[in-house]
């Protein structure tokens, strides 16, 4: 029968292959002694090494970085805005927003960075999307309260669940009080 000829093919290109395939590199690694990336003995052997420079190759950047969760990227971008865009002002003088809507993750992910004390949660649309008016306002009144200046102000915008809101929205939001923007592809 064609059709389970087929099926067979696709299954085992899909399926089989890739599982033998990784198995065969589980093996090799534990046999190579290379279970983490600072044991780089033999770089043919270092996949997350090779998987890193294939990344940066194909965005077109000299690096690209593996993490092992969205939260630690949360984490590491936040901290990476703060010395890059605000190295001279203090942590409690950069306001975070992030939507209410999401993961345990992203506000954690705030909180680790070193922001508890100045992230604020923005609420949701009935779309489950961050409120762009509510996000405004807050700004607004940060601005009002002379706790935050224009300019020091970071968004972690997360995409929960892939709801994306307006983003010329939220991109003219940014641009107007001199918000940065951090995206958070969220599954």
């Amino acid at each position: 029968d064609m059709n389970s000829s087929v099926s067979d093919s696709v299954k085992r290109r899909l399926l089989e292959i890739p599982q033998e395939v990784g198995l065969q590199n589980v093996q090799l690694l534990f046999k190579k002694d290379m279970l983490n990336r600072y044991q780089a003995k033999e770089e043919d052997y270092n996949f997350l090494l090779k998987c890193e420079k294939f990344f940066a190759e194909y965005v077109g950047t000299k690096y690209a970085l593996s993490l092992n969760s969205g939260g630690i990227a949360i984490s590491l971008g936040l901290e990476g805005i703060k010395r890059v865009f605000f190295p001279d002002v203090e942590i409690d003088r950069i306001r975070v927003y992030s939507n209410a809507f999401t993961f345990n993750a992203v506000p954690s992910a705030c909180v680790v960075a070193g922001f508890a004390s100045t992230l604020k949660l923005i609420e949701a649309t009935p779309e489950l999307t961050i409120d762009t008016d509510h996000l405004e306002a807050c700004i607004k009144e940060d601005l009002a309260s002379g706790n935050f200046a224009p300019g020091n102000m970071i968004l972690v915008l997360s995409y929960m669940r892939g709801r994306v809101p307006n983003m010329h929205t939220i991109m003219d939001i940014c641009e107007k009080y001199q918000v940065q923007l951090l995206e958070d592809s969220a599954h």
